[in-house]
């Protein structure tokens, strides 16, 4: 890893935090730089990383709602063929 890419521990500690932006917003104070600068060497180090990082699985509601709309429609086809 490149000394451009090293961070400074409490950025790694909020990206271990799952707290990106934070960690954005402290390497902008710590190095002086710009945002896409900052999170140019973020995402490098995430890349460089991944074994550290696990990627949560993104969980959306849309599964669920679809989930739910079937077992009501299960529900009414039982009740309406059970009459």
């Amino acid at each position: 890893m490149t000394a451009e890419y090293q961070l400074p521990a409490d950025v790694i500690a909020s990206l271990k935090a799952k707290r990106k932006i934070e960690a954005i917003k402290l390497l902008r104070e710590q190095r002086h730089c710009g945002l896409k600068e900052a999170k140019e060497m973020v995402d490098a180090h995430l890349r460089l990383n991944p074994d550290l990082y696990p990627q949560k699985r993104m969980e959306s509601g849309v599964g669920r709602l679809l989930l739910i709309v079937v077992i009501i429609a299960a529900a009414y086809g039982v009740y309406t063929f059970a009459r």
